[in-house]
């Protein structure tokens, strides 16, 4: 699958800084207790951030634009229990150990917009947190779900969910311009920054570039391609969420190794 360079002062000229919170879920569902198991909110400073996906006892998948301002893992808290409530005010906090964003993550295109946070105890899976697969290889799923809190700000703040269609690169490039490795485009409202996109019970992307309020049926979303970046995570959570290792590169030595010496 392809990923975009985003020309994207269309999409984001009436966004605030950061990109976050200002998605839209617009033709919505309220959801029934238990049906996001896996969703994952991302706080700084007890004030809601991003969303994210709960991919093992100790990781959730994001954005890395969600820390844009700053990675100090003390300033954040992570929430889940959201297959248990579906208001935001109800999840459990759980401190963060650190915060992993991928080394060649650019704050401007929006590439590489892929984080892992890990957290700074297990969870303990039941009926109201669990976690979502990822993919073992590229997806060709099109019907899929994105949850999130969206703009909706006015009372008791609830979790929402969206369908999602993904589009076909050459439907990307016109819209978009030149497509590269690593972004997916996706038609239909793309909740909060750092939300799963979620096909057939497999994390298939990652919220990065939404659109302005009330277009979500002319102009896609932009996605983070999970799939792409499967071996970047899994290197992550071996090494036990190291910064230092440039996995890319790291495969990139092996394999001269083992031509050199074969």
């Amino acid at each position: 699958m392809s990923f975009i360079i985003i020309i994207l002062m269309k999409v984001i000229d009436t966004e605030k800084k950061h990109n976050i919170n200002s998605r839209a879920l617009e033709t919505v569902d309220n959801l029934e207790e238990g049906v996001f198991p896996y969703q994952a909110t991302i706080f700084k400073n007890g004030k809601f951030m991003c969303g994210g996906a709960i991919i093992s006892k100790n990781y959730i998948l994001t954005a890395g634009q969600c820390f844009d301002g700053s990675r100090d893992s003390k300033l954040y808290t992570a929430g889940v229990g959201l297959g248990g409530t579906i208001y935001l005010d109800d999840v459990n906090h759980i401190g963060i150990d650190s915060i992993l964003v991928h080394e060649d993550y650019e704050k401007e295109s929006k590439t590489r917009d892929i984080a892992l946070v890990k957290l700074a105890k297990d969870l303990t899976f039941d009926n109201t947190v669990g976690k979502v697969k990822l993919p073992d290889d590229p997806s060709f799923s099109t019907k899929c779900k994105v949850a999130g809190f969206g703009a909706n700000r006015t009372g008791k703040i609830n979790l929402m969910y969206a369908y999602a269609t993904k589009q076909t690169d050459k439907n990307c490039a016109s819209l978009y311009g030149m497509i590269i490795d690593g972004q997916m485009c996706v038609q239909g409202c793309a909740g909060d920054t750092g939300s799963g996109l979620v096909c057939n019970h497999i994390i298939d992307g990652v919220v990065s570039v939404g659109v302005n309020n009330g277009e979500c049926d002319k102009m896609p979303a932009v996605y983070t391609e999970v799939y792409y970046f499967r071996i970047w995570i899994d290197l992550k959570m071996e090494i036990g969420g190291s910064s230092f290792v440039n996995p890319e590169s790291f495969l990139v030595y092996l394999m001269t190794f083992v031509i050199c010496f074969t």
